[in-house]
């Protein structure tokens, strides 16, 4: 009997180090198991990935921002009408999300005219009014050539 636990103890060894092998050497991020703020959580300049993000929505015209999330220039799409991007579960890299940095701490991403959106939720704010960033430029390009114009 003590044999057979003894054997039983030993295989249970085994089995735990080739396990805790496997799973050392795997480098994939799911949505379902990356790290807190998700795969795409780090910013652009770090991520090293130019990898456009899926198409969807009218006309393919439209980016997956996440599993269930896609945005086109008009708005977003959430939830079921969104499916084609839970393709994006698949993939181990992080996609490029274009769109000026918006939200907390920047993860989000200006997807759509007045709207917000990282991997799980989008909001409305100011901050991507594509009226607002126009007339914001145009102040900073006027800025700077009266200081051209204007140095003494």
């Amino acid at each position: 009997m003590s044999q057979n636990c003894f054997a039983i103890v030993q295989l249970l060894f085994v089995l735990f180090t080739v396990c805790s092998l496997f799973i050392a050497t795997t480098d994939g991020c799911y949505f379902r198991n990356c790290p807190i703020g998700g795969k795409r959580a780090t910013p652009m300049s770090e991520q090293g990935s130019n990898q456009k993000c899926m198409s969807c929505g009218p006309n393919g015209e439209g980016q997956c921002v996440g599993s269930n999330i896609c945005c086109h220039k008009d708005g977003c799409i959430i939830g079921t009408l969104a499916k084609e991007c839970n393709e994006e579960n698949e993939s181990t890299t992080a996609c490029s999300v274009k769109g000026v940095p918006c939200g907390t701490d920047g993860q989000g991403r200006c997807v759509a005219d007045g709207v917000c959106c990282d991997e799980s939720s989008c909001f409305t704010t100011d901050r991507c009014d594509r009226e607002n960033h126009r007339s914001m430029a145009m102040q900073k390009l006027l800025e700077i050539r009266d200081g051209i114009y204007y140095k003494k």
